[in-house]
């Protein structure tokens, strides 16, 4: 089943130019064999994560940097499953919260398999909201796995 859910994002204060935005996109090369765990809920091996993680920190450094002569990039997308579990969740979440990281931008990030009791810690965290209807906990047996996607907004507030 496929939901639409609106976000607004001017709601806390993200306002996007109107005209152009730059966006940096990560493509790691990822072998489904090698890299990933061979049964639910299909996270990164532990000799994989590290990877991943380097993947995202360089990632983030070429948002940073703005290379394309944006200014900021105001979109940084991580695919489905890039994210290792709440570790990749933290690690976009400490450098967003960094005071060089600018405001009025937007992370998207695909996180890998989480069990109900991550899924769960996820969306109880400070700043974080779900669609408690379409996703609602309830829903989640504990025996299921999520495969979810975050989404940051850095406001003009910090």
């Amino acid at each position: 089943m496929v939901a639409v859910v609106e976000i607004d994002l001017g709601a806390p204060g993200v306002q996007l130019p109107r005209g152009e935005v730059a966006m940096v996109v990560a493509q790691p090369f990822a072998d489904i064999e090698e890299d990933f765990v061979h049964e639910e809920p299909f996270t990164w091996t532990e000799k994989s994560k590290a990877r991943a993680l380097d993947c995202i920190d360089a990632t983030l450094a070429i948002s940073l940097k703005a290379p394309q002569g944006a200014g900021k990039t105001h979109f940084t997308v991580f695919p489905e499953c890039m994210l290792p579990g709440l570790e990749g969740v933290d690690r976009i979440t400490t450098v967003m919260q960094a005071q060089d990281w600018p405001t009025g931008t937007v992370v998207i990030g695909g996180v890998d398999g989480l069990t109900k009791e991550q899924f769960v810690e996820l969306v109880q965290r400070p700043n974080t909201a779900h669609d408690p209807v379409g996703n609602g906990l309830d829903l989640i047996h504990d025996h299921h796995r999520v495969n979810c996607s975050v989404t940051w907004a850095k406001p003009p507030s910090g």
